[in-house]
């Protein structure tokens, strides 16, 4: 799902995001922290394989290679099922002035390297195109996706099954239907406006005998004033697609989502946002146009790329990556504000005291010394009770620098024990890069 955040941290450059995740039953808000940028015409056609590094490894400032291993989140499977050999159908009406362009995205998608690149670590194959739905005629004024009137799922439904006699494909387990509402449409939820939350999403429904019809939306009419509604909307369309073949039983046997159980740092961070979509949606430098998909893109989280000490976010740019990670995190069992208790990686530390741990700087390639600062809770909003204070004894460095981090635990949270740390790699200009960490304060 594209995801929103109501504050942002002033002090932070803010970052742009496009795309949305799956949504759980009863769960359709797919938005961007930030608002997309559409890609911000930064990058056309940035992206390189997975592991790549993005640069050059022969060496130069700070040495070859990243010189710690980052202790990062994973995504993990639960065990349900993806889409091989997904067909892709696209679903437009053909007053949308940008429905050739969805056609084109949906036939070239799976074939691309950015597909294979993206999504072949998960189990899922080449895309084909699974045809297109051409719908004439002036499109609705709205569809409404709330639980009081999903409109959006009984339109997905009513055309599955008319098929193929109402000019729609059959649905099988490789069909993932795509429906694109033009920017004249426009999303509610419950009759609201549901453009502050969502625009896009994938989920499943039944259809007679078929309980795992995967579709996903689109709504060209929830993007950014300020930026390009079409980028927008093909950067939406890569993140759901995806989304929708690593994980297509929403409701019932979910596969790629969540970070793994020693990391559920990443999972608070990510504000449980975990598809391979979502791990990336948070980061400026993940949106590219790509000519041989037919638009903007979003790049995907690659747990190969991850564990390398690689951008996480595939294809990998061309710049080298940089960030901190920490070194040697304990093992610690925290309690959420729901009462639900953790073992995972992070630091204990009694309320009222500080402790003290190592971070590494590293990079895959040569590069500029690069900044780390230190934020208590997530880096993009503002806590308004911290409950404790974090510092760094150097704050700039380079592939092989180690650093110390200090945290005071300054008072208890009023649920469970949980407090958010994120280290945050940056220079004056370009990507940010974050490092979350967890802290038990006991």
């Amino acid at each position: 799902m594209r995801f929103v955040l109501s504050a942002f941290g002033l002090s932070l450059v803010l970052v742009s995001f496009a795309a949305c995740s799956s949504a759980p039953e009863g769960v359709k808000n797919d938005t961007n922290p930030f608002g997309s940028d559409g890609g911000g015409g930064q990058q056309t056609d940035g992206g390189t394989s997975a592991g790549d590094g993005g640069g050059d490894t022969e060496g130069g400032t700070g040495g070859p290679g990243p010189a710690f291993t980052p202790d990062i989140g994973l995504l993990k499977t639960k065990g349900g099922a993806v889409v091989k050999a997904p067909k892709i159908v696209t679903i437009v009406w053909t007053q949308d002035p940008n429905y050739k362009t969805y056609e084109t995205l949906g036939d070239n998608i799976g074939g691309s390297a950015y597909w294979t690149t993206s999504v072949s670590e998960y189990g899922v194959g080449v895309a084909s195109s699974g045809g297109h739905v051409e719908i004439a005629g002036a499109p609705p004024a709205s569809m409404d996706d709330g639980s009081n009137n999903d409109e959006v799922d009984a339109f997905i439904v009513k055309g599955v099954t008319g098929a193929p006699g109402n000019g729609w494909p059959v649905a099988d387990a490789d069909t993932m239907y795509m429906l694109y509402l033009p920017e004249a449409t426009a999303l509610l939820n419950n009759k609201a406006d549901d453009c502050p939350n969502n625009n896009g999403y994938h989920t499943e429904t039944t259809v007679g005998a078929n309980t795992h019809v995967v579709y996903g939306l689109i709504a060209s009419k929830c993007h950014d004033p300020s930026q390009n509604a079409l980028d927008e909307a093909t950067e939406t369309a890569t993140h759901e697609i995806a989304e929708a073949a690593t994980d297509p039983h929403t409701n019932s046997d979910v596969a790629w989502t969540g970070f793994d159980a020693d990391h559920y740092a990443w999972e608070l961070f990510q504000q449980r946002q975990d598809e391979d979509g979502d791990a990336c949606e948070f980061y400026e430098d993940v949106y590219y146009n790509d000519s041989a998909v037919g638009g903007f893109v979003q790049r995907l989280w690659s747990n190969k790329s991850a564990k390398a000490g690689h951008n996480p976010c595939v294809p990998v740019p061309p710049e080298p990556y940089f960030n901190v990670t920490p070194l040697a995190q304990e093992m610690i069992t925290t309690t959420g504000t729901t009462g639900l208790m953790h073992t995972t990686k992070g630091y204990r530390i009694a309320v009222g005291a500080s402790k003290t741990f190592a971070v590494g700087y590293y990079s895959d390639a040569k590069t500029e010394d690069w900044n780390v600062d230190v934020f208590v809770g997530d880096g993009f909003t503002v806590p308004t009770n911290p409950h404790a204070t974090a510092s760094i004894d150097t704050a700039s460095g380079n592939n092989g620098t180690i650093a110390k981090v200090t945290v005071n635990v300054t008072s208890a949270p009023a649920k469970g024990n949980q407090v958010l740390v994120t280290l945050i790699a940056s220079r004056k200009t370009g990507p940010q890069h974050f490092f979350p960490i967890l802290v038990g304060a006991y």
